[in-house]
Formats: C-alpha cells, structure tokens, sequence
C-alpha cells in the first residue's frame, strides 16, 4: 500500500488545519511531516484517524502496490497533458490504463472526466463523450477534489450542450456548475488553474447569450485566482474576454486598458490567435491603444 502524501497534504490545507493541529490526539506532527512528505505509511489506527478528520475515505488517500500505483501515475501525467494542450499525448497515456485495475471511486471518476474530456474535442464524438461525462458524475465523495471534479465535469457537460446549441440544457448545466464551485469552501492553490478556467467558460456562455456584467463578474474571479497562481499561460484569454464585454457596454476606456494588457500576455505567451482577434476588435469598436500609451 502506498500512502498519498501529497494528496493528504492538499486535503489538510482545504480544511485550513496545520500540520500540528491535523496531528492533535492522533500522533505527532513529525508523524503528518513524513506521510506528506515521504509518504511513509502510518498505522491503520492512525491512517484511519487522519481520513475521518479530513472527511475522506482511506481508499481516496492510498494506492495498492503492483495494482494501481501506476495507474495512478498515468492519470497524474493524463492530467498534466490536458492543461498544457497535449490532446494526443493524453489521448496515448489514457489508452495503457486498464479500468478493471483502477482500485478507488477518485481514480474510477477521474479516468471517465478525462474519457469524456478528450471525447468531446472532437466533433462526431458528442454523444459518448456525454456517456463518460455522466458516468462520472455518478461517482460521489465527500471531500473538495470530488467537488472540484463535479464542478469541471458539469462545465464541459454544459459546453457540449451549448456546442449543440441546446441553450437552455447548457444553461442549466452551467449554473450548475457555478453552484458547485460556491459550495467548495477553500480552493487549494493547486486547484487555482482549473477554477480559473471553469470562471472562463462560464463568462464565454453569459457573454454569448448577452449578459455582459455577469460575464465581467466571473472574468473577475477567474483574473483574480490567475494571478495569484502565476498562470501567465491564462491570462491573456481572461483579459481578451473583460474587453470584449467592457467593449460590449461601450465602456471603451476600461475596454482599450484591457484589451492592452491581454495584447502584452498574448505576445509573451506568442498567441498569435488573440493578438489577431484583438487587432479586429479594435477596429470592430473603433477603439485604439493610443490613450492608454500616453
């Protein structure tokens, strides 16, 4: 049996607890140090202890050696492919995952979100990716990553409806996904980047059906946890979108201030997308750069 350290040590600082006050009447803290840090295994009394104080089963916080420790790698690599883009790469890493050996109800709800995910960036693929989707929101738990996970789950669920310009299931499913992430009382920093592009999602869809304060409202929370996590890669697409919506309302000071700094992201992450598109929106709302230059 292998213990999760790191997902004990993001666990306790979801509950906001120190190491020492997580350690309280059920072992040292040097104890809770080297689970987290060297995931040395406690006893079961103690292991047992530690799960029931953060609200979690033992099997979201362990791994069977030889079973599924090395599917748990492949779904931590799966995860890092998708926010970096690698679709293929993701694609050829969730293809050597055998689901018969995947052993806790997170690995099980992990690996249908990711099926579903990957599914649905591809167009004729619409209706099995919905299939996965749902199969994973049947898998419930208790604590914040199995919030977290809902909240993602339920977004692209919404998308795809909206994809299929489906407008009300969309909706519902994308308010949805804002009760979710309202009800996690602490987002890890680690958890920073998918929260931010849940808040990203939601603003394209309220800035589509025209709703352009609600749309600034999420840009808002989504600019503010990427910047507190550093997510440079992010924040171009975030301050296009307050532009685009300040544009909207014919706010054109506010709206040249942020389409100038999505303009100085987009070409230190080299977007040649969004500097395109931010170039005709200039044009499109007669707007220039040249006030905020002064």
């Amino acid at each position: 049996m292998i213990v999760l350290g790191d997902r004990i040590k993001e666990l306790r600082k979801q509950k906001k607890l120190t190491q020492k006050k997580l350690a309280e009447g059920v072992c040292t803290q040097v104890t809770i140090s080297k689970i987290e840090n060297k995931n040395s295994i406690p006893t079961i009394r103690i292991l047992t202890k530690i799960c029931e104080r953060l609200n979690v089963q033992i099997e979201d916080v362990v791994v069977v050696e030889d079973e599924s420790n090395e599917n748990y790698d492949l779904l931590k690599e799966i995860g890092e492919f998708i926010r970096l883009y690698k679709f293929d790469s993701a694609e050829k890493c969730l293809n050597k995952l055998d689901e018969g050996k995947l052993i806790s109800k997170y690995e099980k709800k992990l690996f249908y979100y990711y099926k579903g995910f990957l599914l649905s960036n591809q167009s004729n693929e619409t209706e099995e990716a919905l299939s996965f989707l749902n199969l994973a929101l049947l898998i419930q738990g208790n604590s914040q990553a199995y919030q977290l996970l809902d909240a993602l789950t339920t977004n692209i669920v919404a998308i795809l409806y909206l994809n299929k310009e489906e407008l009300e299931k969309a909706r519902v499913y994308f308010n949805k996904t804002l009760e979710d992430i309202e009800k996690i009382d602490f987002i890890s920093e680690s958890d920073f980047e998918n929260a931010s592009k849940i808040y990203y999602n939601n603003a394209k869809f309220y800035s589509e059906v025209n709703d352009y304060f609600m749309a600034l409202e999420l840009l808002e929370k989504g600019i503010e946890l990427a910047l507190e996590a550093k997510l440079i890669e992010r924040l171009d697409r975030l301050y296009y979108e307050k532009a685009f919506n300040l544009a909207k309302l014919n706010k054109n000071v506010e709206a040249e201030k942020n389409y100038l700094i999505s303009m100085g992201f987009a070409q230190v992450n080299q977007n040649n997308i969004i500097i395109k598109i931010i170039k005709k929106d200039l044009k499109t709302f007669n707007l220039s750069f040249e006030s905020e230059m002064r």
